[in-house]
Formats: C-alpha cells, structure tokens, sequence
C-alpha cells in the first residue's frame, strides 16, 4: 500500500484568526451563528497552549482521491 505524508505540518502557532472561523463552520453557517460557548474556542485556538486547563482541540481532516467520472454531478441520469 502506498501513503502519502505531508511534507511541511504547518505551525499551529501561525494559524489566522480567518482560517480558524473557516474551520470552525461547517457549510453555509457562519461563525457568528455558532453558539457564544464555541466561539470562545477561537482565542484558545489561536492561543495554542499546553496550560493543564487549556481546552483541548483536534481538527481531523481526510482527503482521498476519486476519480471526477465517480462524482455524482458526472453521472448520467
């Protein structure tokens, strides 16, 4: 079986304050829209701390290639 590894794991350190809303919000929804409870995840987010009482946070991430025939826009109807 062949993997494929990330070269470079960018820093979590250097994240933006954009790109952790976009991560936050799934689809069309906002980050405004999340409760104020998660929204007070994004300066821990940024924070990145390894304080004991720091929350803990994990993004989980799989891609996988598939063939654009196989993609259902593709396909006859």
């Amino acid at each position: 079986i062949l993997a494929m590894v990330c070269n470079k794991l960018p820093s979590p350190i250097d994240i933006t304050a954009e790109r952790v809303e976009k991560l936050m919000c799934v689809g069309a929804r906002t980050f405004d829209s999340l409760p104020p409870e998660t929204q007070e995840l994004k300066s821990a987010f940024l924070k990145c701390s390894s304080e004991e009482t720091a929350p803990v946070i994990v993004f989980v991430s799989k891609m996988f290639a598939v063939d654009a025939k196989a993609l259902p826009h593709n396909k006859p109807r």
